[in-house]
């Protein structure tokens, strides 16, 4: 996956409760479902808004390195995969990492954005 882009809001939130790769954010009542969130060295997908203060994640990670009272940033970024024709037959992890080295393909040029959106993800 890419580098989260470096244009983040400016507000943040902090970590109330982790659990089962499940984290409650708190203080940050501007996040959409299906964003992105940047925990200290992780990345984190919003997957439900309860309430104007009540954002529960997937931690998109090792779920050991998130902890209560940890500061969470969002991204105004969405989940993306970035494929290309050279990812047909590789193994990789579900954030698209190649977890068998294998060599570059001829068609690395070649790059499909696919922007994945989930439905009803504006809050009204």
């Amino acid at each position: 996956m890419n580098e989260l882009n470096t244009n983040m809001v400016s507000n943040s939130g902090y970590v109330s409760s982790v659990a089962d790769g499940v984290c409650t954010i708190k203080l940050l009542p501007d996040l959409r479902i299906g964003e992105l969130v940047s925990f200290n060295s992780l990345t984190g997908l919003v997957v439900s808004i309860e309430g104007s203060d009540n954002v529960k994640a997937l931690i998109l990670g090792d779920e050991t390195l998130v902890h209560e009272g940890d500061s969470v940033v969002g991204t105004s970024e969405f989940l993306n995969v970035n494929t290309n024709l050279d990812i047909l037959g590789s193994v990789v992890d579900p954030l698209g990492n190649h977890l068998i080295d294998k060599s570059k393909g001829v068609y690395d040029d070649f790059l499909i954005d696919e922007n994945l959106e989930l439905l009803n993800q504006t809050k009204k």
